[in-house]
């Protein structure tokens, strides 16, 4: 599957269910190859608002903020996945 044809998938799969936290959290990481970190990180900040726990979102929320040059956010969100998963050190 090519990324536009993620992209596309993904695209249906929010049209069909706005809320769908893995759907929510793929467009924020495709967002993020393609340079798009205002739409990555608003993605991926629905994707945590809907599911707090979940490490993984969190990582990725902390690379998109340090792409965005915000050292500060990047930092609270690495802190967040270690306290949520201490042991899964490792990125999604």
């Amino acid at each position: 599957m090519t990324q536009n044809n993620s992209i596309d998938a993904y695209r249906q799969i929010l049209q069909i269910d706005a809320s769908d936290t893995i759907a929510l959290h793929g467009m924020g990481l495709l967002d993020l190859t393609e340079g798009q970190t205002k739409s990555a990180l608003d993605a991926l900040e629905k994707a945590i608002t809907l599911e707090l726990n979940n490490s993984g979102y969190h990582v990725t929320l902390g690379i998109a903020h340090s792409m965005n040059d915000n050292l500060i956010l990047a930092k609270l969100s690495f802190q967040e996945a270690v306290r949520l998963k201490p042991r899964n050190l490792s990125a999604p």
